[in-house]
């Protein structure tokens, strides 16, 4: 904590001192607005009066409890008297349950964190504020941070501010793999490893403990962003088709790819089964945190947690590759959205636009919370200051030959968790592969229909 009160002051006098250059580049202090400014529909904003009451602005998220979220809040708060920012967080899931009804209803926080698993849904429905003519006003634009398709833009009009990036590989304990004697997984993407070498090493590091407990040799999860679909994508399969109309889980390609990933834990044993009491204890941290797995497929999102791990040193690595295939991963931009509702939009804009300056940026980096939106800090901050290790693992996928994004379109949500559905099945042992497959391609279609 010691070192999050120390940067969280720096950040302060950093905005401080640059407050004549940053904040008037960047955005307009809601304390010395300009004398007008044009805002959505061409309309002169009257500057308004510096006596104005406090403006409290909604910031809603699904990371609960995160400090480093709260840091930024307050120093933004400490740099524009007048504004308080309350966070209204939840799990992810009640998150997105809580935020259609905000939406429908008219009663959505100020401020969004977004995702693509929901932008399409709420950008068709008139939920967001258009924040063309704000990013217009200010001379801002997306040029300098990682975006991607149907996340920040809808025909052509800005509806989402970056904020950071998530990107899917791997980790590893250097310690457990010391121990056993055995090389470190592949940091280069351009020479990385196959899927007979990975499999070969997860043996290598699959042990009974001297105190008795399993350790796996990796860790792996139903999840298509974090895991198993970069297998489906290296090994030439894809989920679903380019027109977004056909889930393709059933090709041949898919089925291998994700076969691969099913035999680590039921044929090969050397991942644990989903829900296994010896390595999953409800409240407890998951196996790798514990040590109780050498390796991990999961995404940058976990650079926060994996940074304050004492007993023993993270590190990211890449993915191994299909036989003739090609290295590939997904990515994933959250942005922050402006509800249309809100009775603060131009406050609002400047807070997301303080999460995405330099400084608020730097600030994001050097918490290791994830992959930052803006690309130099990205390439030089994040990557900087381990542990964890070999954080450009995440920056340089971005220029292997299958860097993916999720495939959103309107139902996205509904239909991840149609097709992820059955993969729990598979993973269990209780149906195979093929059948897991067969059965999330046809609950699959059955959303697209309704696209």
């Amino acid at each position: 904590m010691a070192d999050l009160i120390s940067r969280r002051s720096f950040l302060r006098l950093a905005l401080t001192a640059l407050a004549g250059t940053v904040v008037a580049a960047c955005q307009p202090s809601p304390t010395t607005p300009p004398e007008s400014v044009e805002k959505a529909g061409g309309v002169n904003v009257p500057a308004e009066p510096a006596d104005k009451e406090e403006v409290t602005l909604r910031w809603g998220s699904w990371s609960v409890g995160n400090e480093a979220f709260t840091a930024l809040a307050d120093s933004f708060q400490e740099n524009n008297p007048g504004v308080k920012v309350v966070q209204e967080a939840a799990p992810w899931a009640q998150y997105w349950d809580r935020l259609q009804v905000q939406m429908a209803g008219g009663e959505a926080p100020d401020i969004q964190w977004m995702s693509g698993a929901m932008f399409l849904n709420f950008v068709e429905k008139g939920f967001f504020l258009d924040l063309t003519p704000y990013s217009d006003a200010d001379g801002l634009t997306l040029d300098e941070y990682f975006t991607q398709a149907d996340v920040f833009t809808y025909q052509d009009h800005v509806y989402a501010w970056p904020w950071f990036h998530t990107v899917s590989s791997g980790w590893y304990n250097k310690e457990l793999f010391d121990e056993a004697g055995v090389d470190y997984p592949p940091t280069d993407w351009q020479n990385t490893w196959s899927w007979d070498e990975f499999l070969e090493t997860a043996k290598k590091l699959t042990k009974t403990r001297d105190d008795g407990r399993q350790q796996y040799g990796v860790v792996v999860s139903n999840a298509f962003e974090q895991c198993w679909g970069s297998f489906i994508w290296s090994n030439g399969g894809d989920v679903i088709n380019s027109e977004f109309t056909q889930t393709t889980m059933d090709s041949p390609e898919a089925i291998q790819g994700l076969s691969f990933v099913v035999d680590l834990v039921q044929k090969y044993k050397v991942a644990p089964e989903p829900g296994d009491p010896s390595a999953f204890i409800e409240g407890m941290p998951g196996p790798f945190e514990a040590g109780l797995c050498a390796m991990e497929i999961n995404s940058s999102a976990l650079t926060m947690k994996y940074s304050k791990i004492e007993q023993f040193t993270p590190s990211a690595m890449c993915l191994p590759v299909a036989p003739g295939g090609v290295s590939a991963c997904s990515f994933n931009g959250n942005p922050n959205s402006i509800a249309k509702s809100s009775p603060n939009p131009d406050v609002a804009w400047d807070f997301i636009t303080y999460l995405a300056s330099p400084e608020g940026m730097r600030y994001f980096a050097e918490e290791k919370i994830t992959v930052p939106a803006n690309i130099e800090i990205a390439k030089t901050v994040y990557v900087s200051n381990p542990p964890p290790l070999n954080l450009d693992v995440f920056i340089k996928a971005m220029d292997i030959e299958k860097y993916n994004d999720l495939r959103f379109h309107r139902l996205w949500m509904e239909w991840v968790n149609a097709i992820q559905a059955p993969i729990d099945l598979a993973l269990v042992g209780e149906t195979t592969t093929e059948q897991a497959c067969q059965m999330a391609t046809a609950d699959g279609n059955e959303v697209l229909s309704r696209v």
